[in-house]
C-alpha cells in the first residue's frame, strides 16, 4: 500500500468516524434530555443551542484555521467534544439541564473550530487525488449520516440514551486518535506563517471576507449552495405531507422515500471520483461545469415533475433519480470550490461556508412552516424545484462565476496537454 493510500484511508476513518458522530450526537443529545424530562420543549432547546455557535464563531475559526497548525487544532477540538460528550451524561444527572445547555453550547463550538482547519487541510495533504478521496469521502459520509439516527434510536432503546451520547463521544475520540497519526497533515503551515502571523484577527476577517466577496468562483458557488440548501426543506419535507395525506400512506413510506434517495447518494458519490477528469479522448468530455448543470437542472426536474401527482413507486424512482444527481453535485462542486482558493484563505473560505450552510438551512425551513400550509405540499415542491434550475443557470450557465469556471477549465486544459 503506498503512503498517499495510507494517508487516504486513515483520513477516511478519521473523517467518516467524526460524521457518525455528528449524526448519533444530534438524535442522542435531545432524546437524553426528552427521556429524563418528558418534556419535548428542552430537547428542542438542545438543538437551538446546537445551531448558535456555527453562525457567531464560524469566521472566527476560519481565522484560527490560516494561522495556527491546522493539526493541531483538529485534533485537539475533537479531544475536546469526545471528554464532554463521554461525560456528559454523568454531568446532566449532577446538575440537570444548564449543565446539558452548556455541554450542547461547548461541543458545537469545538466542532466550529475543527471543521475549517480540517476541511482547509485536504488539497494540499491530497493534492491529484484530491477529488478520488472526497467521492469515496461524500459516499461513506453520507451512508453514516443515514444510518447514524438509526443506530442512536438502537443504542438509546436497548441501553440509555446517556450510553448513545456516551458512543458518540467515543467516536470523536477516534476520530481525533487517528488524525493524530497522520505525518505532515497541515503540509503548509510554514508557508503560511510567513504569510498571516503577524496579523491581528480583524485584519485576517476583513481579508476573508474581502478575497471572498471578489473571487466570482467562490462567491458564485457560495450562492448556488445557499439557495440549493434552502431548496432542500422546501422540496423533501412536503413530501411527508403529500404521502401521508394525499395519498394515504402511513410515515413508513416517506421513511423508504429517504432511504431510496439516500441510496442514490452513496452511488452517486462514489462513481464520481473520475468525472470531467481527463481530455475525453475518443469521446464527448463533459466537463467539471457541466456536471454542476446536469445534477443542479436535473434536481429542478424530479422537483417540478412532482406537479404530476405520481403514485408512490413513482416518487421512489423520482428520489432515486434525485439521489444520483447528489454526487457529481457535491463531489465536483467541492472540488472546483477547493481549486479557486489560495491556500493562505482556506480556513477563512470554508468558515464561511459553514456559515451559508447553517444560514440556508434554517431559511428553507422557515419557507417550508410557512409554504406548506399556505400553497400546499406539491406547489411548494415544485417552486423549490424552479429554485434550483434558477440557481444552477445563475451559477453554471449565466453570469461571472459561469465565465470564470469556464477559464479556469481552459487553464487546466492547457496545462494538462503541456504536461503530456
Amino acid at each position: 500500500m503506498s503512503h498517499n493510500t495510507r494517508v487516504q484511508m486513515t483520513l477516511l476513518v478519521a473523517q467518516v468516524s467524526d460524521a457518525l458522530a455528528s449524526s448519533i450526537q444530534a438524535i442522542a443529545m435531545p432524546l437524553l434530555t426528552y427521556g429524563a424530562t418528558g418534556d419535548l420543549a428542552h430537547s428542542a432547546i438542545v438543538m437551538v443551542v446546537e445551531a448558535i455557535p456555527v453562525i457567531l464563531f464560524a469566521p472566527f475559526a476560519g481565522a484560527i484555521a490560516d494561522k495556527f497548525n491546522r493539526k493541531t487544532l483538529t485534533v485537539s477540538f475533537r479531544l475536546a467534544s469526545a471528554a464532554l460528550l463521554i461525560a456528559s451524561p454523568a454531568l446532566y444527572a449532577a446538575a440537570g439541564l444548564p449543565a446539558f445547555l452548556t455541554i450542547a453550547f461547548l461541543v458545537s463550538t469545538f466542532g466550529t473550530f475543527s471543521s475549517p482547519a480540517a476541511s482547509a487541510a485536504m488539497p494540499s495533504l491530497l493534492g491529484d487525488d484530491y477529488q478520488k478521496y472526497m467521492a469515496r469521502r461524500g459516499s461513506l459520509i453520507f451512508l453514516a449520516q443515514t444510518l447514524g439516527p438509526t443506530i442512536a434510536a438502537a443504542v438509546a432503546s436497548f441501553t440509555t440514551p446517556a450510553l448513545a451520547v456516551g458512543f458518540a463521544g467515543t467516536l470523536n475520540l477516534l476520530a481525533a486518535l487517528t488524525v493524530a497519526t497522520i505525518r505532515n497533515y497541515d503540509l503548509t503551515h510554514a508557508e503560511r506563517t510567513a504569510t498571516v502571523q503577524e496579523h491581528h484577527t480583524g485584519r485576517l476577517l476583513r481579508e476573508g471576507a474581502a478575497y471572498t466577496a471578489h473571487n466570482p468562483i467562490v462567491r458564485g458557488m457560495l450562492t448556488f449552495w445557499f439557495l440549493s440548501i434552502a431548496a432542500v426543506p422546501i422540496t423533501t419535507l412536503p413530501m411527508l405531507e403529500y404521502l401521508t395525506r394525499d395519498l394515504g400512506h402511513d410515515y413508513t413510506a416517506f421513511g423508504i422515500a429517504t432511504s431510496v434517495y439516500a441510496a442514490g447518494c452513496v452511488i452517486s458519490s462514489w462513481l464520481s471520483a473520475k468525472l470531467g477528469v481527463g481530455t475525453g479522448t475518443g469521446r464527448v468530455r463533459i466537463t467539471k461545469r457541466g456536471w454542476m448543470c446536469i445534477s443542479g437542472l436535473g434536481y429542478g426536474a424530479v422537483c417540478l415533475s412532482m406537479g404530476l401527482h405520481p403514485a408512490l413507486w413513482a416518487v421512489l424512482v423520482l428520489w432515486f433519480i434525485w439521489g444520483m444527481f447528489y454526487g457529481p453535485e457535491e463531489v465536483l462542486g467541492q472540488v472546483l470550490f477547493a481549486d479557486a482558493i489560495d491556500e493562505h484563505m482556506r480556513g477563512r473560505v470554508y468558515s464561511f461556508m459553514g456559515v451559508v450552510f447553517s444560514l440556508a438551512g434554517m431559511v428553507g425551513y422557515l419557507i417550508t412552516g410557512w409554504a406548506v400550509p399556505a400553497f400546499g405540499a406539491i406547489n411548494t415542491i415544485t417552486a423549490g424545484g424552479a429554485l434550483f434550475i434558477i440557481a444552477t443557470v445563475f451559477t453554471f450557465i449565466l453570469g461571472p462565476t459561469a465565465r470564470a469556471i469556464r477559464a479556469q477549465e481552459a487553464r487546466d486544459e492547457t496545462k494538462g496537454r503541456v504536461g503530456a
